[in-house]
């Protein structure tokens, strides 16, 4: 056991708390909240506030009568701030590595010293700034900052960021490059497993489509100082996985369809057009006087063929997009939400779409963008990172993965690697057509890319709508803003040369 001394601290302007510690205590946050609240108050006799003689730097203080609070201590610029830094249940000090390891305190202050510092400094900037306004009267108390721990920095949420925490899915996250979308999606997953009752098994699912970015999200959740048993909950997963596990039969003995096959299917089903439509034509043919002549298919249809032939990028995104619809919904869709806008070309499409999807049976080939899920409410939540890269059916078995269409979407429409169009109108429809009510946030603020970076993003975002004439949809961000911290920063943008 540690050897503690009650001592009264100077009061704190400060107190702050690590996600990950309010997601991490079993008898869930607001144990850890009301404590805060009565350390701010400098109630410190009630809450059991101890210096830890043995541990210099250490103080805890009582959570209940088997759990306490491991506290550290900053001092900025005269000012004192607390940190509830870790917990110790039932009194297990040993396996904290604040109390077990003799420099824990120091190797605590050397990893997230300098960002916790830099984010109170933040705040007292804030603080000085409010006070200074004319008409500010007394500032609001604070008495609870909560603190993130993202990609190894100590972070402090954005209010618009914030927002993210408060509503409840289906929601869409929009934001631009840097804007924090993965972050906030971290955060939601350590908030929502903070809520989970006790001895609850719920799971959850981070997903996308880039096995390297997969990796990269699994390695900062493995970095959160959480107990296992929270940090097994939380599945990282590249949408193949988790399609091959859901429809684990459809890939065996089977081969991923490629592009090549693609066009393949499509030469030949063109084909297969083409001849279908001869016969009409020479019925045509026989009721006209003269010579006969050989048949030919209508010049209408004729152009309507090779147009489609020649469009088979176009094409594959069709039907990338109508996965997501019902055939009704689809033929009902506005010219702006589709890449053709014509009845007929849809109804044609479709048929073609169905003639693709058997093709795929045919020849032993599957198509993540096209295979349906078998199961549902699997997970508390679903997390789709870069969610425009899915289809519209990739997206609506995330939707039936979740339990209550608890569905969390990140995506922008400008990082787009396969599809011209938004998939936010794909995804409204889809809730409505699911009863679901949805959300969208945006984060407009880039916290990564600098200043000339963002400035000729923007010009070209300004290029692309006034060619096409509209943004993708209503929601899609006009421009990017930059973070007062990147407005210092100038960058470069380089023109890298094309080798033949």
């Amino acid at each position: 056991m540690p050897k503690k001394r009650a001592e009264a601290s100077a009061p704190w302007k400060r107190v702050i708390i690590q996600r990950a510690v309010l997601a991490g205590y079993s008898k869930g946050p607001k144990f850890v909240k009301k404590l805060a609240k009565a350390l701010f108050n400098q109630q410190t006799q009630a809450a059991g506030y101890e210096k830890l003689t043995d541990r210099d730097g250490l103080a805890s203080a009582r959570l209940d009568k088997a759990d306490r609070a491991l506290l550290v201590e900053f001092e900025v610029k005269g000012e004192k701030n607390l940190v509830i830094a870790q917990i110790a249940e039932n009194h297990e000090y040993k396996k904290s590595t604040l109390f077990s390891d003799k420099a824990g305190v120091e190797k605590y202050r050397q990893k997230y010293g300098p960002s916790i510092i830099r984010q109170i400094e933040e705040l007292m900037a804030e603080e000085a700034l409010e006070a200074a306004r004319p008409a500010a009267g007394p500032l609001p108390k604070k008495p609870l900052v909560t603190l993130d721990y993202y990609n190894q920095h100590v972070i402090r949420l954005s209010s618009q960021q914030a927002e993210v925490l408060k509503v409840t899915p289906p929601v869409v996250i929009r934001g631009a490059p840097g804007s924090g979308k993965s972050c906030v999606a971290v955060s939601r997953i350590l908030d929502l497993i903070a809520s989970l009752p006790p001895g609850s098994e719920g799971k959850i699912l981070y997903v996308t489509q880039s096995p390297e970015l997969v990796k990269a999200m699994q390695a900062i959740w493995d970095s959160l100082s959480l107990p296992d048993t929270l940090k097994n909950r939380v599945e990282f997963k590249a949408y193949e996985t988790v399609a091959r596990e859901q429809r684990a039969a459809e890939f065996e003995g089977k081969t991923l369809a490629s592009e090549s096959d693609f066009e393949q299917w499509l030469k030949g089903y063109v084909a297969k057009c083409r001849d279908r439509l001869k016969p009409a034509a020479a019925a045509a043919g026989k009721k006209g006087k003269g010579k006969k002549k050989k048949a030919e298919v209508p010049d209408e249809a004729s152009a309507q063929l090779e147009r489609f032939l020649k469009e088979g990028h176009e094409l594959y995104q069709e039907f990338r997009l109508l996965s997501g619809y019902l055939p009704e919904g689809y033929l009902g869709l506005g010219a702006q939400n589709s890449l053709y806008a014509h009845p007929d070309d849809r109804q044609w499409i479709l048929a073609a779409y169905e003639n693709y999807l058997n093709y795929l049976k045919d020849n032993r080939l599957v198509a993540l963008d096209f295979l349906t899920f078998a199961q549902r409410d699997k997970y508390d939540l679903v997390l789709g990172d870069e969610a425009q890269d899915l289809s519209g059916l990739e997206l609506e078995n995330l939707l039936l993965l979740a339990k209550e269409g608890q569905l969390c979407l990140c995506m922008d429409t400008h990082q787009s690697l396969f599809d011209e169009l938004s998939k936010g109108p794909l995804i409204e429809k889809m809730m409505q057509r699911y009863g679901l009510p949805l959300t969208s946030v945006e984060l407009p603020q880039s916290y990564r890319c600098p200043e000339n970076v963002v400035h000729f993003a923007n010009e070209v975002i300004k290029v692309k709508n006034q060619v096409v004439g509209v943004r993708a949809d209503k929601q899609e961000l006009s421009e990017i803003k930059m973070s007062p911290e990147q407005a210092k920063t100038p960058g470069i943008v380089h023109w890298p040369k094309q080798t033949p």
